[in-house]
């Protein structure tokens, strides 16, 4: 059950509304009437065309904007749960004073995705928790909080993929297996000048479902890794593992 906030997760004021009511409060009034409202203005009339899969040109500002919003929706929302929240409250910090996510430890992409009947959900979250354990610290450090999470989420015909975590070079150098890498465009950090909607490559259901489950799938083989963990050489292996599997899928692209 969604519980109420006292204090707004973002400025860190008195969130307001009833704590008796199911639905979510975790924001002020003067947050959400203010900046939260002006975002989402600003990322509709972005947003409407792509969710239509009709022809687009983002800008740098564009993809930005779209990229903010798409953070903003994925710290709001995990406050339906807050047991389970993973974003950190400096990250929320910053989203409230940049309106930009944290560039060195967020990224997110989109892709085309017209859904059948695999895919059935609009909403994927994988809260983690790595640990300096986990990342291959030789001391035993105790579990943590969460402090990583994978959200997948579909409007329309734009699959959202968005990726955080407090360890910085886990973000920065991950990727997905090529034959998806090339269905997904990134929009934050922004790398592009601009680019077209809709993409070249539509994403399939089973396309959607690997990236949901991805980062998640990897961040077990890290867990159960050796004790000489190299990041790069883990992720060779995983995509490997993967890529071996990932032929085998119906409808699967030559």
């Amino acid at each position: 059950m969604a519980r109420h906030q006292s204090r707004c997760i973002f400025c860190g004021k008195n969130s307001g509304g009833d704590p008796r009511s199911l639905s979510v409060k975790c924001v002020c009034r003067k947050c959400n009437n203010g900046w939260m409202g002006d975002l989402q203005d600003a990322a509709k009339p972005i947003m409407i065309p792509l969710a239509m899969g009709k022809p687009a040109i983002l800008d740098q500002d564009a993809q930005k904007v779209l990229a903010s919003w798409a953070c903003m929706a994925v710290i709001t929302s995990e406050f339906d749960n807050p047991a389970t929240v993973a974003v950190p409250e400096s990250d929320r910090h910053w989203l409230w004073k940049n309106l930009s996510p944290p560039p060195d430890t967020w990224r997110i992409w989109i892709g085309h995705f017209k859904r059948s009947k695999e895919f059935v959900t609009d909403w994927v979250h994988h809260p983690m928790s790595l640990t300096e354990e986990t990342m291959g610290n030789s001391s035993n450090s105790p579990s943590s909080p969460f402090n990583t999470q994978s959200t997948t989420f579909v409007i329309g015909e734009i699959l959202i993929q968005v990726l955080s975590s407090s360890f910085a070079p886990v973000v920065s150098r991950w990727s997905f297996n090529s034959e998806v890498e090339r269905l997904l465009t990134q929009i934050w950090p922004v790398v592009h000048k601009q680019m077209t909607w809709p993409l070249p490559h539509l994403l399939q259901d089973e396309d959607a479902i690997y990236v949901s489950g991805a980062f998640f799938s990897f961040i077990e083989v890290l867990e159960n890794a050796d004790s000489g963990f190299n990041l790069d050489k883990q992720q060779a292996a995983f995509r490997e593992a993967v890529r071996s599997d990932w032929g085998h899928h119906p409808g699967r692209r030559g």
